[in-house]
């Protein structure tokens, strides 16, 4: 995590945001009390309360661009609280003149907004900025949903354009202040739009994610694949990269998150495993399956075993349901994993950063010990890399060299990593046990079990195309299940993240997207295997 949000948590900066905003009200009470607010004290309060509004207002409708520009996420934690500011000081505006001025006489007030044409554009705003306050709440944006609770915001941009009219109109001679706040607003606006088209245009230049239908080759595809290379991630992963055996391109389409299912003869006997595809679906001549080896795990085992480079397999592809492809009006998506649980995790965000994806990705990742975090050195070079991935890693065993978070994933640790979690999409990939646990945190956030919010398991169903039927796993977690782990990962830039306990050498920047082989013995001979 950068020293910045480390040193200032989300909780002290929104407390810190309210009581600064609230010293220039405090300070007109005292004045009013005192007598030193001139020889009219209602217009100057009416015209304090009124710009404090619409500085407020207008600096929450700045948060998103500078969050963008700047890259600091942790920005859109305060959104809310100057909207929350802006509305108390529109309240106090309108209090104000109705009491003081037009001496709670209602019909007065009615027939004074109506005849003034400045009255009516400011009453406009107000009724603007009624139903935004009304769901600033977590419960309204669950049960609104993200996209919804997005285009009833906007708003906010009516409201501040009626402000800025309001006090232009208002003002007999100076109009430079109202110019200022015009030329502002003006400017924030051009910038929504400029980046709405530039989004546009990358979208369009970025080939398309693969997609289960409308593809050129088999919607679902049956045959064998060879064993290109493998890496050990840990003691006990390994990595299994698979090519078409002719050495040219994938003869199946994925998305991000599914899975193949592996026809195997053990001796005998013929069985049916699932695993999850972690590697991302732009690489096009290779997918990649991430397997642990269970102590009792006789069919992890028998790969660790006997699959050497140049075995070939049986495989069924592709399949599931747990998937995202990068929704352009998504911000930012929430992936919950442990142990092993990482894999569709990995595809999901190596996919993303492959295409540059603009929203934040949050990973929180949970292991026993340090040595079990499964592609530590690639996290931690694509969190230095992208500073829209956040992760954050967490153990649940004992670890002496261990640094980062302890413990469990946790409601406290979902409110400091993922703002505004209640408008994100949540994957959850993991142990039966971890993935009980984590749903308690996660609605306690007002994410609901179903509903415009989604929260998507990573329990597989076997496709009725797949010939011979897999087996239906029998937890959450892709065969040769996890560790019964729940916590977080943290990278270079974003998190707390302890060099010392990664001592799992992690796939090199040769066999992953984008990323630049590091410079050590186990990478170099993971760069030679892997070729």
């Amino acid at each position: 995590m950068p020293t910045s949000e480390r040193l200032v948590t989300v909780g002290f900066a929104k407390v810190l945001l309210v009581v600064n905003a609230l010293v220039p009200a405090a300070l007109l009470v005292w004045g009013a009390q005192a007598g030193t607010l001139g020889v009219n004290p209602v217009s100057y309060a009416l015209h304090t309360t009124g710009l404090l509004a619409l500085l407020a207002l207008i600096s929450s409708l700045a948060i998103t661009p500078l969050r963008r520009l700047t890259g600091w996420s942790r920005l859109i934690a305060v959104r809310r609280a100057l909207g929350l500011l802006a509305f108390g000081y529109v309240l106090a505006h309108l209090g104000i003149y109705f009491v003081l001025d037009r001496e709670l006489d209602v019909g007065g007030l009615l027939a004074e907004i109506w005849a003034r044409q400045y009255l009516l554009i400011g009453a406009i705003g107000v009724l603007a900025m009624v139903p935004l306050a009304i769901t600033s709440t977590d419960g309204m944006v669950a049960r609104l949903g993200g996209r919804r609770w997005k285009l009833l915001h906007r708003l906010a941009y009516v409201a501040a354009g009626a402000g800025v009219v309001h006090f232009y109109l208002l003002v007999k001679s100076d109009v430079s202040r109202p110019r200022v706040f015009a030329i502002v607003l003006v400017g924030l606006l051009g910038y929504r739009a400029v980046a709405h088209y530039v989004d546009l245009r990358r979208a369009a230049r970025r080939p398309p994610a693969p997609r289960l239908a409308g593809a050129t080759r088999p919607r679902f595809w049956s045959g064998r694949l060879r064993v290109a290379a493998i890496f050990d991630e840990s003691a006990d992963v390994r990595t299994f990269r698979l090519t078409a055996e002719d050495g040219g391109p994938l003869p199946f389409d994925y998305q991000a998150g599914q899975y193949l299912n592996l026809v195997l003869i053990i001796g005998e006997h013929r069985v049916r495993r699932s695993y999850t595809i972690a590697s991302s679906p732009t690489r096009r001549d290779y997918c990649e399956v991430t397997i642990k080896r269970k102590a009792d795990g006789w069919v992890s085992g028998h790969l660790h075993d006997t699959l050497a480079v140049g075995s070939t397999l049986q495989v069924a592809a592709p399949a599931g349901r747990f998937v995202f492809a990068g929704d352009a009006d998504v911000p930012r998506i929430v992936l919950l994993a442990g142990g092993v649980g990482i894999t569709p995790m990995m595809s999901m965000i190596r996919s993303l950063t492959d295409r540059a994806w603009p929203g934040h990705i949050h990973l929180l990742y949970a292991v026993r010990t340090g040595g079990d975090v499964v592609f530590a050195e690639e996290l931690r070079y694509l969190a230095a890399r992208f500073p829209n991935l956040h992760v954050c890693v967490t153990i649940s065993g004992d670890d002496d060299a261990w640094t980062g978070d302890r413990g469990y994933i946790s409601a406290e640790l979902l409110r400091r990593e993922v703002p505004e979690l209640t408008s994100a999409p949540i994957w959850l990939c993991g142990p039966q046990p971890m993935m009980d646990a984590v749903t308690d945190p996660a609605r306690a956030r007002g994410c609901p079990r179903r509903g415009s919010t989604p929260r998507r398991s990573c329990r597989r169903r076997p496709s009725s195309r797949a010939p011979p039927r897999p087996r239906r796993p029998r937890s959450t977690t892709p065969a040769g299940s996890p560790p019964s782990s729940s916590g977080a990962p943290a990278s270079a830039s974003s998190c707390r993240w302890s060099p010392r306990s990664s001592t799992a050498p992690s796939r090199p920047a040769s066999t992953c997207p984008t990323s630049v082989a590091p410079a050590s013995a186990a990478s170099a001979r993971r760069g030679a295997v892997g070729g």
